[in-house]
């Protein structure tokens, strides 16, 4: 299972991280990191949670565009005692032409791995904001649930930098 979750990243992050005739586009390729302070909600309870990771995305047309993270995430009280997560989704940027503030939507599958593994689903949304030509900061809130659980969602805040 390892060796397949490391090849699925090779072939989805590589990819997005190589586009050579984008590199001033405001819809080039992006990579991303991300810390994650949240919370485990469920059955009436909550645990302090905290998630971190990076990514990257790419531009399929104009505002549409695919991505794909690994990340980590655990209680705070026993950060050994967490998983492991590897998200693909879809997003749609909404750009205005000169803006150094583009906010977005994203969604889609989450794998949760440690010794065994489960199915989520993750929705999502905020907004970059760009302070060079190549670097800027991120501003992110996202729920993780599994269709199995809907009474437990995972629900952050993140915060990260963005760089193309």
């Amino acid at each position: 299972m390892k060796k397949i979750l490391f090849a699925v990243c090779v072939f989805v992050l590589l990819p997005l991280l190589a586009s050579g005739q984008e590199a001033d586009d405001k819809w080039a390729s992006r990579g991303y990191g991300f810390v994650a302070p949240g919370a485990a909600i469920g059955d009436g309870s909550s645990i302090g949670f905290l998630h971190f990771g990076g990514g990257a995305e790419g531009n399929i047309y104009k505002g549409l565009g695919v991505g794909a993270e690994i990340s980590y995430g655990a209680p705070f009280e026993a950060m050994g005692n967490g998983v492991g997560v590897f998200s693909v989704d879809g997003l749609y940027r909404f750009h205005k032409s000169g803006s150094k503030f583009e906010p977005f939507l994203a969604g889609g599958y989450s794998l949760l791995f440690r010794s065994d593994f489960a199915n989520a689903v993750n929705l999502g949304g905020g907004i970059d904001c760009w302070f060079q030509k190549k670097l800027g900061m991120r501003f992110e809130f996202r729920d993780y649930f599994s269709p199995h659980y809907f009474n437990v969602h995972i629900i952050q805040g993140r915060i990260g930098v963005i760089f193309r």
